[in-house]
C-alpha cells in the first residue's frame, strides 16, 4: 500500500484520535519524533480506531506502558 493510499483509507475510515494527525503528518513529511511515533503506531495498530473502541487491551506489547490508549491506573477493563 502506498502512502497515499494510507493517507486516504484514513480519511476515509479513520475516526478522529491521538495518533490520527501524528500518522497523517509522519506520512506527509516523512518526520516523527519519539512521541508522534508512539502515538501514530498505537492508532495505526488498532485499525485507526474504526471501531470507535479506543481501550488497548494489548499488555505484552513493548509500547503498552507509553500508549495513549492503555487503561488509565483505576480503569476497569
Amino acid at each position: 500500500m502506498t502512502k497515499q493510499e494510507i493517507i486516504d483509507e484514513i480519511n476515509h475510515f479513520g475516526k478522529r484520535a491521538p495518533g490520527q494527525k501524528e500518522y497523517l503528518e509522519i506520512l506527509e513529511t516523512g518526520k516523527t519524533t519519539y512521541a508522534k511515533a508512539v502515538r501514530a503506531l498505537c492508532y495505526d495498530c488498532l485499525g485507526y480506531c474504526e471501531s470507535g473502541r479506543i481501550d488497548c487491551d494489548f499488555e505484552t506489547c513493548p509500547l503498552f506502558p507509553v500508549s495513549p490508549y492503555r487503561p488509565k491506573d483505576g480503569d476497569k477493563k
